[in-house]
């Protein structure tokens, strides 16, 4: 006799096949699910349910989805190994996902909402592509692995496009509060109907209840308009609530395929550009919000946002010259925040300008910028100094002894730049002789959209100085670490030119076929294997420092979503924002510290050892 398992479904056994059952998982309408062991090391076992054995239709179903999703190769499907059938049992066996299902999935922010649902789009974008309708989506049958990746599962439901589907009155094909409109009206399946249901899950997710009532909606007269999510929820972005309120409607007005749903959240995953001015000192573009630049590494000259000051700069030469005088016309179009400012001075010989350009031109010595302190004012006054052009600080004159010409209303009468000092400017200037050199493209990028996002995370909550002080101590510390790992990779793959290496194997491929000579084959065997083990360690480091590169961004998105948690109404209190900082700057340092590890060798290439 064959012992049975002691678990929710009695009467199946502890073993199907060469499968060990260890543990119950869940169980559904038609089978249950297993957690078992293989010579493949853990499994999940989906074993169809006794009473169902006899039930031939439910059995080809069975069947069916293994040769269905054994053409669905794709990283977020499950994937299936084997079917196997014993005595009267039959199961199918998968890889396991320890991560359990989508069940409880409430995303903490935007951008996990982003990560999570373009894994689902291309799994079933693929599927799509293929000719595959699900027709069963729900939270369920949505898995994570050991590394927190989302796999869709369970092709039970699942038919062809535009073919007639196993049916059988012992089962229903997809859960009520899932199924699209226009499956329960008796129309065919399209891919338009998995994006219905992925509408579903999630407003579930996001809101914490289901959209429609499943009864009133499948057997009412009519069919419900759409809710908007933001009515739970007014927090969320206008996009995500236009786009589930589309994937919720008509079937004509929901996106047409999956891969448009995945577009709009790739366009969404991309940071916005920060708002951008240029620097004073080089002109390059910097954040608005930064008070030292990226480039040059000077400090940017902060003006009080309350205005007052008792300074002025005046104006009183400026050489003719075509390099100074288009200097000073990018500083004063970036104090203004008008790159149109036309300065109309009148530079030389009164006598050589017509009447037109002498009534609306400025004669020197003439006002540049009033109300300004003494700090801003003396840096000003260097920096023109440096570019060649000639000016003095006094004191403001007061308003009754101004005379009401023109020529005594300054050039710059707003000054539109950063007035305000950033909680990460000391981060900044600890980073910013680094950011100087960088030479790995996309990478100044990717640390200032770190930087923002810890200085909006900031903003939101006041660390006390000591815990600042000490974290970012820590942070500018770890990413001098990956700063430096990316920037010795990137000088190794500057040196190294891999069409011309693939060149050089082909040739001493053709070489090698052609060759007689015993002592001359041996060593251009040789050679080419030195050619293709330096094919082979561009490509590591290559993946090494994209690896690093999206380390980088995964940290930008988590330490923007604490900000968004603690610039929501019911935020966390300070200590837990602290405490989830520190967080995140620990697993970032063990994650950082198992990459040093894994390429510890291409690391030493790239330094040449």
């Amino acid at each position: 006799m064959v012992p049975t398992a002691s678990f929710g479904t009695s009467s199946i056994p502890n073993r199907i096949g060469p499968y060990e059952l260890i543990e119950e998982i869940g169980v559904g309408a038609t089978a249950a699910v297993y957690r078992g062991r293989g010579k493949e090391g853990e499994v999940a076992l989906k074993v169809l349910l006794p009473h169902l054995s006899a039930d031939s239709v439910v059995r080809e179903r069975f069947r069916r989805e293994v040769a269905l999703v054994r053409n669905l190769r794709h990283p977020n499907i499950v994937p299936v190994y084997d079917l196997v059938m014993d005595r009267e049992h039959l199961a199918i066996v998968m890889a396991y996902c320890p991560g359990g299902n989508l069940e409880a999935w409430h995303p903490a922010g935007e951008g996990e909402v982003i990560e999570t649902t373009g894994a689902i789009c291309r799994a079933l974008a693929h599927a799509h592509r293929k000719g595959i309708i699900h027709r069963d989506l729900k939270p369920q049958n949505l898995l994570r692995d050991a590394a927190g990746k989302v796999l869709l599962c369970d092709f039970g439901s699942a038919r062809f496009q535009g073919m007639v589907g196993l049916t059988t009155t012992s089962m229903v094909v997809g859960t009520p509060e899932y199924i699209a409109p226009e499956l329960v009206r008796g129309f065919p399946p399209e891919p338009r109907s998995d994006l219905f249901s992925l509408g579903v899950l999630l407003y579930r997710a996001l809101c914490g209840r289901l959209p429609f009532s499943g009864f009133s909606r499948l057997f009412g007269a009519r069919e419900e308009p759409p809710p908007d999510p933001r009515q739970d929820r007014p927090d969320l972005s206008p996009w995500l609530g236009e786009l589930i309120v589309r994937l919720l409607g008509p079937i004509e007005e929901r996106p047409p395929t999956a891969e448009a749903v995945s577009s709009i959240l790739a366009r969404k995953a991309v940071p916005e550009r920060p708002p951008m001015k240029r620097c004073l000192f080089c002109n390059e573009p910097m954040p608005e919000t930064f008070t030292i630049c990226c480039s040059c590494g000077e400090r940017d000259i902060v003006f009080d946002s309350g205005g007052g000051g008792d300074y002025r700069i005046i104006l009183r030469k400026i050489p003719e010259e075509m390099e100074v005088m288009e200097r000073f016309t990018a500083v004063v179009r970036n104090l203004s925040g008008n790159p149109e400012e036309e300065l109309d001075i009148l530079t030389g010989d009164i006598r050589l300008y017509s009447k037109e350009e002498r009534r609306r031109g400025r004669r020197l010595p003439t006002p540049l910028i009033e109300g300004i302190g003494i700090e801003p004012a003396s840096r000003l006054h260097a920096l023109f100094k440096r570019i060649g052009v000639v000016t003095h600080v006094e004191r403001s004159r007061p308003r009754w002894f101004r005379r009401s010409s023109k020529s005594m209303t300054p050039m710059i009468e707003q000054i539109r730049r950063a007035t305000f000092s950033l909680p990460s400017e000391a981060l900044q200037e600890r980073l910013s002789s680094r950011m100087m050199a960088i030479r790995t493209p996309n990478l100044k990028e990717v640390l200032v959209s770190v930087i923002r996002a810890v200085d909006h995370l900031a903003r939101h909550f006041p660390p006390d100085e000591e815990f600042r002080r000490d974290r970012f101590e820590e942070l500018t510390r770890i990413l001098h670490t990956v700063i430096a790992e990316i920037e010795e990779m990137s000088a190794f793959l500057a040196g190294v030119r891999l069409g011309e290496v693939y060149g050089r194997i082909k040739r001493l491929e053709r070489r090698i076929r052609e060759e007689t000579d015993p002592d001359t084959l041996e060593t251009l065997i040789e050679e080419r294997k030195r050619e293709e083990d330096l094919f082979e360690k561009f490509r590591r480091i290559e993946t090494e420092r994209s690896r690093l590169l999206a380390l980088l961004l995964r940290t930008e998105r988590r330490f923007a979503e604490l900000a968004e948690k603690a610039a929501a109404p019911s935020h966390p209190t300070r200590e837990e924002t602290q405490e989830e900082f520190s967080r995140i700057l620990m697993e970032l340092e063990a994650e950082l510290d198992d990459d040093t590890k894994r390429s510890e060798d291409d690391v030493a290439i790239s330094r040449g050892k």
